[in-house]
């Protein structure tokens, strides 16, 4: 529960950071069903993502859907998703966060707290932003050869889907690599292990992008999420 309330300058502050850690930033409420997220891309591209709105006694059910789409919302899998352009100011994304989270929550901006950032690069071995995707994901994966993670989630796309998770697990001749096919009804994942080295990081991350364009062949125009996680998340 917020102890202080959090004023604009919180948010673009929020909006700020996200991009400088290419990662994500979470704003609740005490009541943890209605969190929201501001998440950046590598290139700095954001989305803004929202919670399922819960039913409240004083509005008609599908009000906050309605005014989520009408403000350029999208449904994800678990929440809504507003795409920004890398273009988009950190005063226009919070402006934009803000009032989500009155209209889609009915919720009083100022009520919410910061519970969770999420980097999504290691500054040991940030690429410069406009690198290609491969060396992104390669950086990533040397970040987890280091010791500072052992998973990496990649996501891409507008709004953004699973592209490929990574893990380094005890006992296993390489980082794992699983890549979901897109859009299958087997739910068909691919598995392959990378070497623990800078080479096999490479390669591990060449291969992944090979696979990536073959499902989503404009994937290079998308946006590229990483989230680098530890043991404890």
């Amino acid at each position: 529960m917020a102890t202080e309330r959090t004023s604009r300058s919180d948010f673009v502050e929020a909006v700020a950071e996200a991009r400088r850690i290419r990662g994500s930033i979470n704003l609740e409420p005490a009541d943890a069903r209605r969190w929201s997220a501001i998440v950046a891309a590598v290139d700095g591209s954001l989305e803004l993502r929202v919670g399922m709105p819960p039913r409240r006694l004083l509005r008609r059910a599908g009000d906050e859907q309605r005014w989520l789409q009408a403000h350029g919302f999208v449904q994800g899998v678990d929440c809504w998703v507003l795409p920004l352009p890398a273009t988009t100011s950190d005063t226009e994304a919070a402006a934009r966060w803000s009032a989500a989270l009155e209209g889609a929550f009915g919720l009083d901006p100022g009520a919410v707290a910061r519970t969770y950032t999420g980097t999504g690069v290691s500054w040991q071995d940030a690429p410069p932003v406009g690198a290609a995707y491969e060396e992104h994901v390669a950086a990533a994966m040397r970040a987890m050869v280091r010791g500072e993670f052992n998973r990496v989630h990649v996501f891409g796309g507008r709004p953004a889907g699973v592209w490929a998770f990574v893990w380094d697990v005890v006992g296993e001749p390489g980082l794992r690599i699983e890549y979901p096919h897109r859009d299958d009804p087997d739910s068909e994942i691919d598995t392959w292990h990378a070497e623990r080295s800078p080479d096999g990081c490479r390669a591990g991350a060449a291969e992944l992008l090979r696979r990536v364009l073959v499902d989503w062949p404009d994937a290079r125009l998308l946006p590229l999420f990483i989230h680098l996680l530890t043991p404890h998340g």
